[in-house]
């Protein structure tokens, strides 16, 4: 299951509620991830820990995590992030 994430992700399909409704740690690290959008995540309410480290992520936009309620921890090292405002 973990290598189907990491292709939705590459691919920017939107994981729906549908067919990762009960997620709760999303570990998609080192796969050349360089954004996400705002609807990447919808419908992920049970979604606690993302690691999204040593990817290529050089931006984050504003409300990303909208649809992320539960998120407690968030792995970003490793990315190209030069600037970061309130993303949490």
């Amino acid at each position: 299951m973990a290598n189907q994430v990491f292709e939705i992700l590459k691919k920017k399909i939107i994981i729906t509620e549908e067919n990762l409704k009960s997620l709760e740690k999303l570990f998609a690290s080192s796969n050349e991830i360089k954004h996400f959008e705002n609807d990447s995540f919808i419908n992920l309410h049970h979604l606690i820990i993302m690691d999204m480290s040593y990817n290529e992520i050089t931006f984050i936009e504003k409300d990303w995590n909208k649809n992320i309620r539960k998120l407690t921890d968030l792995y970003l090292h490793g990315n190209k992030l030069t600037f970061i405002r309130e993303i949490l």
